[in-house]
């Protein structure tokens, strides 16, 4: 865990989260967590209860989760995108493809399923148009 999970993780524990909620919102293993607490000597308080509410996976804020609707893990889209644009690593490795520009040759990384074809919207134009030179 670096520092900042460690940090957010004894706040939270102190703060009554359970294990599992506070290993969802770091996106670490639920066993990391409590082998950290352990070690630190990191106790929830005495006679609290997990609370049931969740917390942004990316900044850590609580999130208030409306009733009948698909439980939330970002306070909010920036949250989500910083996220995803940290942990891309976590995406399924099969997912995506290396290939070349139709245009340019230059190799970049495509979803599977996506028909892209070119490294950028540049490349597309100047096939398109027929003009000459990339970037």
């Amino acid at each position: 865990m670096t520092e900042d999970q460690k940090r957010l993780a004894n706040k939270l524990r102190q703060q009554g989260q359970s294990y599992a909620q506070i290993a969802t919102v770091l996106g670490v293993p639920k066993n990391t967590v409590k082998t950290h607490c352990w070690r630190n000597n990191i106790a929830a308080p005495v006679g609290s209860k997990p609370v049931k509410s969740s917390f942004c996976q990316n900044c850590g804020k609580p999130i208030k989760q409306p009733e009948h609707i698909k439980t939330k893990k970002y306070c909010n889209d920036k949250c989500r995108i910083t996220w995803w644009n940290h942990n891309r690593n976590l995406l399924n490795s099969g997912a995506t493809r290396q290939v070349s520009c139709a245009y340019c040759g230059s190799k970049f990384e495509k979803y599977e399923k996506s028909g892209q074809r070119f490294c950028s919207h540049a490349c597309y134009t100047n096939l398109r148009f027929k003009k000459g030179g990339c970037h």
